[in-house]
């Protein structure tokens, strides 16, 4: 953006190099090298659409890709929104997918909660066929700024194989047992019709929440009541009181843990921090931050509670236990404190236990 020194603007040039548009942008690349035809879907609040749209046409872009193509789904509630409500918000503007203002391969539909007033991301054709559709994206309402959605990664009840059970009934391993573990029966070698019910075990699915900045998340209360991990902001640290907080729409530690602890979660991880908490340096600003997410009644509910960093890889197990791999700093720090549901080895792995 160049100005003048009078109130003129002389030209505007936005490069989608920062954020969203810069993600979708670089996904389109990577996926365009394993595709011909790339699909990507992206999901959020009305006016998500007019964004991607506003940051590539002001960039010079006019068309992505070659047969990219980019499904923007766009939560609303049922019946679509408001007609005034279009109108007073620009970025929720006309019809995205043909006309003045559209891209070629980018493309709009209005998502309309299902009947337990929460959003699912319909999955591509392609994750059908791969079946990556095991895992299916949901949002619900938290509370920010205008329209703020926390997400929750859900992932399919599958069923696993008994072992032993299907060597007692003379089944070795091959390909009817992944009709098995599709719930099918399938016929042993001696005639016998062996039901699922008889040798395999059903596993819950894992489910991952994510909220983004909020300072009230009851609104996906539902969707992330017994998460197996929960990533909640904790913008300020205790010493604020939670009133002063919220005001500025953001979460203090204590509110991000007690919410944790009501629903019930298996592991809570805490991001967004203020630059400002760390003033009297990162050892005692971790220890304080995960002081005041276990609260008074932590042993009540107890939860391992990790500051999240850069970089961190954290890998979800199926007994609602987490493995983490971060900094050497992070996990010197979990490691002198001793507690009995964080273990960290010799190494930087951190295994949270939920019991």
């Amino acid at each position: 953006m160049h100005v003048e020194p009078k109130p003129c603007i002389d030209s505007v040039t936005i490069y989608p190099r920062a954020g969203l548009p810069a993600v979708v942008r670089g996904a389109v690349v990577h996926l365009r090298g394993t595709s011909d035809a790339p699909k990507l879907t992206v999901a959020g609040p009305p006016g998500l659409y007019a964004y991607l749209v506003t940051a590539f046409r002001l960039s010079g872009i006019r068309d992505l890709f070659d047969n990219a193509d980019i499904h923007v789904y766009e939560f609303v509630q049922a019946g679509g929104p408001p007609g005034g409500r279009v109108a007073r918000n620009p970025l929720t503007y006309g019809d995205p997918n043909e006309g003045v203002g559209a891209i070629e391969g980018i493309r709009r539909t209005y998502l309309e909660p299902d009947e337990d007033g929460f959003w699912t991301v319909p999955a591509t054709q392609s994750e059908v066929r791969t079946n990556h559709s095991a895992v299916r994206m949901r949002a619900g309402r938290i509370k920010h700024t205008f329209d703020s959605f926390g997400f929750v990664a859900v992932e399919n009840t599958r069923r696993r194989i008994d072992v032993e059970r299907a060597r007692a009934l003379g089944l070795r391993p091959g390909p009817k047992f992944r009709l098995l573990t599709a719930g099918e029966s399938i016929e042993a070698e001696d005639g016998r019709v062996i039901t699922a019910d008889e040798v395999t075990n059903v596993v819950p699915g894992r489910r991952l929440a994510y909220l983004g900045d909020t300072f009230d998340p009851m609104g996906a209360a539902g969707l992330v009541a017994g998460a197996d991990v929960l990533v909640h902001e904790a913008t300020f640290l205790g010493d604020t009181p939670d009133k002063a907080a919220t005001a500025k729409l953001h979460s203090t530690t204590r509110m991000a843990g007690r919410f944790a602890r009501d629903l019930g979660v298996g592991s809570l991880f805490l991001n967004h921090f203020r630059e400002a908490s760390f003033s009297g340096g990162a050892r005692p600003t971790i220890q304080q931050m995960r002081r005041e997410g276990k609260g008074k009644n932590w042993r009540q509910n107890p939860m391992p509670i990790v500051p999240a960093e850069d970089f961190m890889v954290v890998k979800v197990l199926e007994d609602r236990n987490v493995e983490v791999h971060g900094s050497e700093y992070l996990a010197d720090i979990l490691r002198r404190e001793k507690e009995p549901f964080i273990e960290v080895d010799q190494g930087r792995q951190i295994r949270g236990r939920n019991l």
